[in-house]
C-alpha cells in the first residue's frame, strides 16, 4: 500500500533527530555497567591532614595552609610545631614533614628501617645578610672573618683593611630563628674546616630586640655590622660581599644568589612525605610550589624558589 505523504514530513523529521542523537553520543555510555569516576575539580577537593615538625618552617606552612583552605573548604590543614620528632612523623602522625635543616642520611635510613620512604620536596630558601654602612671600605668578608669579628677576635676595621675605627657588633635576638642559624652557620662555621662548635659570641656584642632596630643602627653607624634575614634587608645599608674561603668568587645575599644555593649562609626548606604525594596532599603541595604558592614564601619570612 503506497504512504500517505502527510505521513512522510513527520517521519523524516524523527529519523533526523534521531541520527542526531546517535551521533554526539558516547560510545562508552552504551550499558549500564559504566563506573568511571568524575574528575576531580578544585571544588571537590577535601580531606584532612597534618604538617608537622621544624617551628621554623611552620610560619611558612600556616601562609601556605590558610590560603589553600580558603579556596578549598572541604580541606583542613592543622600546622604543629615539633622540634624533636623528625622523620618519624610520617608514621601516620602527619602525612607531611616540614624540615629545615635537612635531615642527615643517618636519619633518613632510620626512617627506611622504620618502614618509612622519605620523599623530599624543596619549597622555599632562607638565607642572612651581613650589612653595613654603605661607605665602609670592607666589602668582602669570609665566613671565618665574620665569626672572628662577632666572638671578639677581630675588633677593628683596621685589621680587615679598613679604616681604623672599633667594630660595633650588633646582633639578633638570642633564640630567634635569624640568631640559631648565625650560630650554626657562621659563629661556628659550619661545614667548613675551621668548623667549632665551642666558639661563644665576644662580650662587646650587643643583642637587638628587633631586626629593624638593628637596621636603624647601621643607617646611622659606619662602623656597625649587623646580621639578618635577607629577606628583610632594605635600600638604606649594604650587603657585604661573603666567600667561604679565600679565593672563592664573592657573592651577596639576594633573590637571585639564595635561589641559587651559591651564597654561602643559605638553606633550603623542605617538605617531607611518606612516598609520592598523591591526592589531595599533591595538590596542597603542587600549590605551594606554584607561581601563586611562591609568591605567598615572604609572608612566611623567607625566600621563594625561583623569581619571575
Amino acid at each position: 500500500m503506497p504512504l500517505n505523504k502527510k505521513w512522510l514530513a513527520p517521519l523524516g523529521v524523527l529519523v533526523v533527530v534521531v541520527l542526531a542523537v546517535l551521533a554526539f553520543s558516547d560510545p562508552g555510555d552504551a550499558g549500564a555497567d559504566n563506573n568511571s569516576d568524575p574528575p576531580l575539580t578544585t571544588d571537590s577537593l577535601s580531606g584532612t591532614f597534618i604538617i608537622r615538625g621544624n617551628s621554623l618552617v611552620a610560619p611558612l606552612s600556616r601562609v601556605w595552609a590558610a590560603e589553600y583552605m580558603s579556596h578549598h573548604l572541604g580541606v583542613t590543614i592543622t600546622v604543629i610545631e615539633d622540634n624533636t620528632s623528625g622523620l618519624s612523623v610520617l608514621d601516620g602522625t602527619a602525612a607531611i614533614y616540614q624540615a629545615m635543616p635537612q635531615p642527615t642520611p643517618a636519619e633518613v635510613e632510620q626512617a627506611k628501617t622504620d618502614g618509612i620512604e622519605p620523599y623530599e620536596i624543596r619549597i622555599a630558601s632562607d638565607a642572612l645578610s651581613i650589612i653595613r654602612y654603605p661607605t665602609n671600605p670592607v666589602e668582602l668578608l669570609t665566613i671565618a672573618q665574620v665569626s672572628a669579628i662577632y666572638s671578639g677576635q677581630i675588633v677593628n676595621w683596621k685589621e680587615l683593611g679598613g679604616n681604623y675605627a672599633p667594630i660595633r657588633v650588633y646582633a639578633m635576638p638570642p633564640r630567634s630563628e635569624a640568631y640559631n642559624f648565625f650560630v650554626y652557620k657562621v659563629l661556628h662555621m659550619a661545614g667548613l674546616p675551621t668548623e667549632d662548635h665551642s666558639i661563644q659570641f665576644g662580650a662587646n656584642v650587643i643583642f637587638l630586640s628587633t631586626a629593624d632596630e638593628g637596621l636603624d643602627l647601621v643607617t646611622d653607624d659606619p662602623n656597625a655590622i649587623f646580621f639578618i634575614p635577607v629577606a628583610t634587608v632594605t635600600q638604606e645599608v649594604t650587603p657585604t660581599w661573603i666567600v667561604r674561603n679565600i679565593g672563592d668568587e664573592p657573592t651577596k645575599a639576594c633573590l637571585e644568589t639564595t635561589t641559587a644555593g651559591i651564597f654561602p649562609i643559605y638553606r633550603p626548606l623542605f617538605f617531607y612525605t611518606d612516598g609520592t604525594p598523591t591526592g589531595v596532599i599533591k595538590d596542597f603541595i603542587d600549590y605551594c610550589l606554584s607561581e601563586e604558592g611562591q609568591g605567598k614564601v615572604m609572608a612566611g619570612g623567607y625566600l621563594r624558589l625561583f623569581y619571575p
